[in-house]
């Protein structure tokens, strides 16, 4: 049963009963005008409870100057412009300017108007339901703070977690970035009083399982800022690897053991004498590597051999490998002196050597990664092609590593054929960057049959979150922490579909569809990255404003009809004549 039929019920109770007492007394006198009284008043209190309002029309005028107020606005630059023509979209700026009037969107102003946005801006969601209005944007400046991050996810245990931010720091005094997990600190770095720095902070996890990251902003012993860094650390998937080299080598050797002491299925073949193998198999059953057929080759993962062998192979086994990397197989070349670019595995290719037969000592930079220590290389590169992807460069901006798509699979190139000299000097974690990288990019891929995003704004409290979910099947519903989700087809995008969700606590969100894997996110607290929000919104709205320069105002008039609330001042007075009469009666003019 719904409010007002309570209240009417009750109403109409309270004037039954009343009706009943006056016509049970033994006075006669002013009877009607007694029951008449009660009924009134029942009907008045009624009215006072519940919203009384009629219909009637209200004549607008497009093109009327509006000011819609967001976060970050100054009192001062609102001077005196009339309360009735001042709005906000946020319950917040609502507290620091009551005058202000409330609205839940932006889709209510009426069509062709003119407004002005104080503060820092709206979101794109916002902005898109002001389509048609002239917008004059009068932005206020970021404060102190994160005023842009960026940081990986989701990672692989073992990958380096690097976050990269920029912060305004308007203080007259340095303050320090501290990168901070488990209550150890990670990494750090100190911000010059007075200026917007760029920095890369850096940790590699070594715990599996979802994590969260802190980013402390201190200055001498007070503490500005904290802000989480949610990420995933994903075990290595078991992957099976299957390295052909044309001798025993000491760079084999060391990739052999850094490969099965991570978890890789290892299968080694390497040349003695022609038809004479030397086979090893780490952490995986045992194939028979003398003949390299599609069945054989269909087992591996990922394929790592020298340039010299690969191109060497039997017709037979040659088509067999070209067949399985069209299928989606991975191989990483190691290049050597081999000659001429003359197998499809170094089409994309061709390696240049320098002058002189020196090796180069250089550090590397390994693209998306960072640089590593020093290393000893052979005077080759690997020149740019429009069909390839540079991995690794040194420091002078030689390629030293490449990928190129073959197929479904991929082909990665490089001319770094000592890096064990890394695992010799201690640079372990140089080695891992390396390998897993040109790993990750050669290995065979799996389909991807779903693949989800949150969207928008930082996910917070009580507020809706956006889900979008790319799927090639038919999805009915979803379950978000236990509750059932029903989401909708986009219009636009055949296999996506969107869902909105209200989440009720922080932490961490389960969101699991048809194929029961699930997907975590992460929500905030309200006041989370409020630099990096506002920066956000600023360069949203001003891209918006630029984008829209030629909206025309029409000034017309629109008579529109609407519900006006009759002011309850009415039904006060006319309930207190009515209790007045009544009790009146029973005082003076009983008998």
């Amino acid at each position: 049963m719904s409010w007002n039929s309570i209240v009417i019920l009750i109403c109409i109770a309270l004037a039954a009963f009343g009706a009943y007492r006056e016509y049970a007394r033994e006075i006669r006198s002013y009877l009607t005008w007694r029951i008449l009284a009660i009924l009134i008043a029942a009907t008045i209190l009624a009215c006072l409870i519940l919203p009384i309002s009629y219909p009637g029309n209200t004549i607008q005028t497009t093109g009327k100057h509006k000011i819609l107020l967001t976060q970050g606005f100054d009192k001062d630059s609102l001077q005196a412009e009339k309360s009735d023509s001042i709005y906000t979209l946020d319950r917040s700026v609502l507290q620091q300017y009551p005058k202000a009037m409330f609205i839940n969107d932006a889709s209510i102003f009426s069509d062709n108007l003119s407004l002005d946005i104080f503060g820092f801006g709206l979101n794109k969601e916002e902005l898109n339901q002001l389509v048609g209005h002239h917008i004059i944007f009068h932005p206020s400046p970021i404060p102190y703070g994160f005023i842009a991050a960026n940081w990986t996810d989701q990672l692989k245990v073992g990958e380096v977690f690097e976050v990269q931010i920029k912060y305004k720091n308007t203080l007259a005094k340095a303050c320090k970035i501290v990168l901070k997990g488990l209550n150890t600190t990670l990494d750090s770095a100190e911000i010059s009083a007075n200026t917007n720095s760029d920095l890369t902070l850096k940790s590699t996890p070594k715990n599996i399982g979802k994590a969260v990251y802190t980013l402390l902003v201190i200055t001498n012993k007070d503490t500005l800022e904290q802000e989480q860094l949610p990420v995933i650390i994903n075990p290595i998937k078991p992957l099976k690897v299957l390295i052909l080299s044309a001798s025993p080598d000491f760079e084999t050797k060391f990739l052999k053991i850094w490969l099965s002491q991570n978890g890789y299925g290892v299968a080694s073949r390497s040349t003695i004498t022609k038809g004479k193998y030397s086979l090893e198999y780490i952490n995986m059953a045992k194939p028979d590597l003398t003949h390299l057929s599609a069945a054989v080759l269909e087992k591996f993962d990922v394929l790592i051999g020298d340039l010299s062998l690969l191109k060497g192979l039997p017709v037979t086994e040659n088509a067999a490998l070209q067949q399985q990397v069209q299928k989606g197989m991975g191989i990483i070349i190691r290049a050597d002196s081999s000659g001429k670019a003359s197998s499809w595995l170094q089409r994309y290719f061709l390696v240049t050597s320098t002058s002189g037969k020196q090796t180069i000592s250089t550090t590397l930079n390994i693209q998306g990664k960072g640089k590593t220590a020093k290393l000893n290389l052979d005077p080759a590169y690997i020149n740019a092609h429009t069909n390839t992807q540079t991995l690794v460069t040194d420091e002078h901006n030689h390629i030293a590593a490449a990928a190129a798509l073959f197929g479904a699979g991929r082909l990665v190139f490089t001319t770094i054929s000592n890096s064990h000299n890394w695992l010799l000097n201690g640079n372990n974690s140089d080695y891992y960057l390396l390998w897993s990288s040109l790993i990750n990019k050669a290995v065979r891929k799996e389909p991807i049959t779903e693949n989800w995003a949150v969207k928008g704004d930082l996910p917070v409290p009580n507020k809706p979150t956006r889900i979008v979910i790319e799927n090639t099947s038919i999805i009915n519903s979803i379950k978000i922490n236990q509750s059932s989700v029903y989401p909708s087809q986009n219009p636009a995008v055949p296999f996506e579909v969107l869902a909105t969700y209200w989440p009720n606590a922080l932490g961490w969100q389960q969101s699991i569809s048809n194929n029961g894997t699930p997907y975590w996110w992460y929500v905030w607290r309200n006041n989370a990255w409020k630099s990096l929000t506002a920066a956000n919104k600023l360069n949203t709205t001003n891209q918006y404003v630029q984008e829209h320069k030629g909206t025309t105002i029409v000034t017309k008039q629109i008579r529109q009809k609407n519900w006006v609330l009759v002011p309850k001042i009415y039904f006060f007075i006319l309930f207190l004549m009515a209790m007045t009469f009544l009790w009146a009666e029973s005082k003076f003019l009983a008998r």
